[in-house]
């Protein structure tokens, strides 16, 4: 009975410890809010919102900005 949950519970453990680790700064929060909202909201393919994540964040950097 108890194994659903606790299966549920540990990937939201680990979620949460993957978002602290990862979101250091404003922009990463912000694609991070955006593709939650694109997948919850707009039954976007998770795979686009990874690369367009992706290209967002490498932008300035493959821009030299």
């Amino acid at each position: 009975f108890g194994g659903p949950a606790a299966h549920v519970a540990l990937m939201a453990g680990v979620t949460v410890q993957l978002g602290r680790a990862s979101i250091v700064d404003w922009p990463t929060a912000a694609i991070a809010v955006l593709a939650t909202v694109a997948i919850q909201r707009g039954r976007v393919n998770p795979a686009w919102v990874i690369l367009c994540a992706a290209l967002l964040r490498a932008a300035p950097f493959l821009l030299h900005l």
